[in-house]
């Protein structure tokens, strides 16, 4: 299932995002980019439907949603994020997937069949079935997200924020659910900050920045924009100021690339970096990701 905005305007408030044209093709993996505040999780809810368009048109398989054929569409599709008020805590992990079975109008039976194919799938036991929500890890609770989401056997799926609560393993097991599902015919249209990690398995790249779409094309389009590789600088957290302070004066591009809890600090850059190699733990090149992009079209040099 294809989905396409023509000449589309979201307007929500003091909110508003303009310039809307995106084409979403049917079996694509398309992820949206931006900072904070930026519109992503109000561009994903007008695609789901939640919000209008205050102007222009969405077109799935070529065709405008209207009021007379939107129950169709929302019947293709479902929704992932993060929000746990889309499930029932006091309810175990089959209550809530037999309730959603429900709503989606499969009988008993067939859904016990497909909630535990699925479960398997995201490697979810019987045991952990039984229990309340109210017990469940956060990895657990985005587990039973995903398979609430694919009991209706959407055509397009929508996340916002997928990963969260997954650990490395557990992420790495989802994009790859997801993608052979896409090998099915599943569109998805994901809202993503796990730039680096989402980047081998997306097809296109949507930026919206300052209430507009800053580009919308193929990932391969726009990596080749960038150079292959980044220029990448070790080094202690005590030498910081110091090292950052050499590298402005020089007019040097660059941003902070530094792990969570880690002792040594990095910087990347596009060019080749300078400075004494006293200063220096480790030095090298890294391949360009989607997030140094995202990083790099946000202008989030350090100053």
């Amino acid at each position: 299932m294809s989905l396409e905005v023509i000449d589309g305007q979201i307007r929500k408030g003091e909110f508003h995002l303009d310039n809307l044209n995106l084409n979403f093709d049917s079996g694509s993996y398309h992820i949206i980019l931006g900072k904070n505040g930026s519109g992503k999780t109000q561009l994903l809810k007008t695609l789901i439907g939640l919000n209008y368009l205050s102007s222009g048109v969405l077109k799935v398989d070529d065709l405008p949603v209207t009021i007379k054929n939107k129950k169709h569409y929302l019947k293709s599709i479902n929704y992932v994020s993060a929000d746990a008020r889309q499930l029932f805590p006091e309810l175990t992990g089959w209550e809530n997937c037999l309730f959603f079975a429900r709503l989606y109008g499969i009988k008993k039976e067939k859904a016990k069949e497909k909630i535990q194919k699925l479960a398997n799938d995201f490697e979810l036991t019987n045991q952990d079935l039984e229990k309340t929500l109210s017990v469940y890890s956060n990895g657990m609770l985005q587990k039973l997200h995903f398979i609430r989401a694919f009991l209706n056997e959407p055509k397009i799926i929508f996340l916002d924020e997928p990963t969260t609560g997954l650990d490395i393993i557990q992420t790495k097991k989802m994009y790859e659910i997801l993608k052979n599902k896409q090998k099915d015919g599943l569109t998805i249209i994901s809202v993503e900050h796990n730039l680096a990690e989402v980047s081998q398995y997306v097809d296109t790249v949507t930026m919206v920045a300052d209430a507009s779409i800053v580009f919308s094309q193929s990932k391969d389009e726009l990596m080749n924009r960038y150079p292959k590789v980044l220029q990448f600088i070790d080094f202690d957290v005590s030498n910081e100021q110091e090292i950052r302070e050499t590298l402005l004066e020089k007019g040097q591009l660059l941003f902070s690339d530094t792990p969570e809890n880690n002792l040594i600090q990095r910087f990347v850059s596009p060019n080749e970096i300078n400075i004494p190699h006293h200063q220096i733990i480790r030095s090298g090149e890294r391949a360009t990701n989607l997030s140094d992009v995202f990083r790099i079209e946000s202008r989030e040099w350090l100053k």
